[in-house]
């Protein structure tokens, strides 16, 4: 999320803090939970149906800063207050909210939040662990999505599919080191895609799998190398940033 993102909707959480959001030209559906979480109460907290984007966003960041680990500064996951239903609940609606929300900036902090909760409950504790049940120890439904959004030929969705990825690729780089083989062929299409925007999602993913883990689990990726050359060429314009991830891939030896 941008700066001026950000501050727009840490104004409006401000301005909400003290209010009941109940009213649903205002409120998007998202969280229709009423939760005391950490002293705080999620009064109708709903992610679509709203056309304020700052509403969206507030209940997005709201929510992030609720139940991820991975929030900047000293904070604490609340995921295992939450009951059993709850936690599935949530799962489901995150992963719903994914495919119908329409403005970029959202979609981007909600796929931050799906990606860091689910490196969240891949971490939890001893303790943690016993306070909850089964839905709260495991997102088994989130990978199966993840391929799916990545070969459904959604523009959108692919990004989406990559920029989670990419989240995961950080906090539960293990996870993924010994299934190079299968990211591979992945990673690769996606690069060959046409849109822009998805070339530039395969290399930011891959980017983050090497700046993360060995050597010896990134050399398959050098073979990319030439696509991904030709697919910075196409976007440098726009982004130079990839220029500096592109030299860290050439540095693989």
């Amino acid at each position: 999320m941008t700066t001026r993102q950000e501050l727009k909707a840490k104004v409006f959480l401000k301005s909400q803090e003290k209010a009941t959001l109940t009213n649903t030209s205002i409120c998007f559906p998202l969280f229709s939970i009423v939760k005391k979480i950490s002293g705080l109460f999620v009064n109708n907290f709903f992610l679509q149906g709203s056309n304020n984007k700052v509403a969206r966003i507030f209940c997005v960041v709201h929510l992030r800063r609720l139940l991820s680990d991975y929030v900047e500064g000293s904070h604490s996951s609340e995921w295992h207050k939450l009951n059993n239903d709850t936690h599935k609940y949530v799962k489901n609606v995150l992963l719903e909210v994914l495919q119908k929300e329409e403005d970029g900036p959202t979609r981007r902090v909600l796929c931050d939040l799906i990606g860091e909760l689910f490196a969240t409950i891949k971490k939890l504790d001893d303790e943690k662990k016993n306070a909850v049940q089964e839905e709260g120890k495991q997102w088994d439904t989130l990978m199966p999505n993840i391929w799916s959004f990545l070969t459904s030929g959604n523009t959108v969705l692919m990004e989406s599919a990559l920029k989670i990825l990419g989240i995961l690729f950080v906090y539960c780089g293990k996870e993924f080191a010994e299934h190079t083989e299968e990211l591979f062929p992945i990673l690769k299409q996606a690069l060959e895609h046409e849109n822009i925007r998805v070339k530039a999602g395969a290399i930011d993913a891959i980017a983050n799998f090497i700046a993360t883990m060995q050597t010896k689990y990134c050399k398959i990726f050098k073979d990319l190398i030439p696509l991904m050359l030709q697919s910075i060429v196409l976007i440098v314009r726009d982004n130079e940033g990839l220029v500096s991830k592109y030299l860290e891939i050439g540095e693989l030896k």
